[in-house]
């Protein structure tokens, strides 16, 4: 029991300190992180693991946990892929606005070097006459 509880301990601190030092942000991947060290806690209390085996109609009990555990999984990889997603599509618009500023720049230089070119060809031709 005391290993178990050490075990979520340890786990607690290790997200305690990815918030301190910002690693992970507190928007929504917190309740979920937080809803794990929670299972964990209850896991080790045995009229607990009875009561949702109960609810879920499980006939053997343990297998509620991992259930459970599952599904919290499956919501932290569901607000990752969330994350990846928004920040892809961040990154595409800061790419297509770059690309669009340097065509721009390029359009620009082009038009400055073929304006003083024609006056350049205009002096020379002037200066012929």
């Amino acid at each position: 029991m005391i290993i178990k509880l050490a075990i979520v301990f340890f786990f607690f601190t290790t997200l305690i300190l990815l918030l301190r030092k910002g690693l992970l942000n507190v928007d929504w991947s917190l309740p979920w992180f937080l809803a794990l060290v929670l299972l964990a806690v209850l896991s080790t209390s045995r009229p607990f693991i009875q009561g949702m085996a109960t609810i879920f109609g499980v006939k053997y009990p343990p297998i509620v946990i991992i259930l459970v555990a599952l599904f919290i999984f499956l919501g932290i990889v569901t607000m990752l892929g969330i994350y990846v997603t928004q920040l892809r599509r961040r990154q595409i618009l800061i790419v297509r606005k770059l690309a669009a500023s340097d065509l721009r720049e390029q359009e620009r230089r082009m038009y400055t070097q073929m304006s003083g070119a024609r006056t350049q060809r205009i002096d020379e031709t002037i200066g012929e006459s």
